[in-house]
């Protein structure tokens, strides 16, 4: 039987591709059976995130820069006779960039680092392969405004310094990692990491984080989701500090006898670490999964692999954890 080897310049997209769906990865980039479909939902993503690496601040001239991307993707692909599914929903898109530009780290934190690329190789076996990704967001923001803006966060997670350096990878799907072991594990995370700190970057942020831009959109409906106190009983709109919103419509909401309900799907940001110690076997993590790629070989989880240079999973996952356990 013939082995099938992945061929090219392969980069961190290829393999976050092979830890989304193995199959997928097995019929596009080995047997190169290209795509008959792809989803709105998809190119959407795409046009929100290269309009946010521009320098352009305003949100309508954003929605329009969107809006036209989707449209000459959409044309692109369809000339191509790849089928377009799904539907455009812009005012979700609307949501989610007004939710970043919004977003409170932005205004009390220093931007040092906006999605800068790195490149650093590995050598599983005899193949070496380079793998490229990026950076995200590196902010710098005083300890004492971060403990403001995030006032449930556990501070003993922050270090003993006034500065805290956040680097945050910027997402436009719905939250996917919500317990501390999936924050801990997470393969993006690690690798962005691993790229910050020895590539020509050389930094190790104290906080790591996925910040989800779909968390900003409101319940459509806001039945059952009433903010509630401590004791369990509703929030009247005119006692509270900020005014909330209401309703499908989103509309400010006055009176005694109007309650607030949550408006976001989740909490936007899911924090987590990745200290020096821990890095220094992100190399090995790599190298299994791309060795087992060089070798044809499709577990259906990586992580499976992260873990086997050990031999013991409880072991390996007590060096993950670190602290947490």
């Amino acid at each position: 039987m013939k082995r099938l080897r992945f061929d090219g310049f392969f980069t961190i997209y290829h393999l976050l591709d092979y830890l989304d769906c193995p199959k997928k990865f097995y019929f596009r980039y080995l047997l190169k059976i290209p795509e008959k479909r792809i989803s709105l939902s998809a190119i959407t993503k795409k046009a929100i995130m290269n309009a946010l690496n521009q320098s352009e601040k305003d949100i309508s001239s954003i929605l329009k820069q969107i809006k036209s991307q989707i449209e000459v993707m959409i044309s692109s692909y369809r000339e191509k006779n790849i089928d377009v599914i799904g539907e455009l929903d812009l005012k979700s898109i609307e949501y989610m960039i007004e939710g970043y530009f919004s977003d409170p780290l932005l205004r009390y934190g220093k931007l040092i680092i906006k999605n800068e690329p790195f490149t650093f190789s590995i050598r599983p076996g005899k193949k070496r392969y380079w793998l490229k990704g990026k950076s995200g967001e590196v902010f710098l923001i005083s300890k004492k405004d971060f403990i403001y803006l995030f006032p449930n966060f556990d501070i003993n997670m922050l270090p003993n310094k006034d500065e805290i350096m956040i680097h945050r990878i910027v997402k436009t799907g719905v939250k996917k990692a919500t317990s501390k072991i999936e924050l801990a594990i997470n393969e993006e995370i690690s690798f962005n990491a691993y790229g910050l700190a020895f590539s020509d970057k050389k930094i190790v942020p104290d906080l790591h984080a996925l910040y989800f831009l779909y968390d900003h959109i409101p319940y459509k409906d806001d039945r059952g989701i009433y903010l509630k106190d401590k004791n369990g009983n509703y929030i009247p709109c005119d006692i509270v500090k900020v005014p909330c919103k209401i309703g499908k419509k989103g509309e400010i909401c006055k009176g005694k006898k109007s309650y607030c309900t949550k408006q976001k799907r989740g909490n936007v940001y899911y924090f987590t670490t990745r200290d020096i110690k821990r890095l220094k076997h992100i190399p090995r993590e790599m190298m299994e999964i791309c060795a087992s790629i060089r070798k044809a070989d499709y577990p259906r989880r990586a992580g499976i692999l992260c873990f086997g240079y050990c031999g013991y999973k409880d072991i390996c996952f007590k060096e993950a954890m670190g602290d947490f356990l």
